[in-house]
């Protein structure tokens, strides 16, 4: 399971980050503490959405 979540974590992770650092371009903050601080965030907020993804992947399927 954490081979998976290492596999999800490195594609959230410069996802979630790029779009922060979009955001940030977006709204003129040109400022390169903020971008910093924006990609921290994103790499932050990447290791709980690897985990429920993680989870939903690696959880038993029901059948109908």
């Amino acid at each position: 399971m954490l081979k998976l979540f290492g596999a999800i974590y490195v594609l959230a992770a410069p996802t979630l980050m790029g779009v922060l650092i979009i955001a940030l371009l977006t709204m003129n903050r040109f400022d390169s503490t903020q971008i910093l601080i924006a990609a921290i965030v994103g790499a932050a907020l990447a290791v709980p959405v690897a985990a429920l993804i993680t989870k939903q992947i690696s959880a038993p399927k029901r059948r109908a």
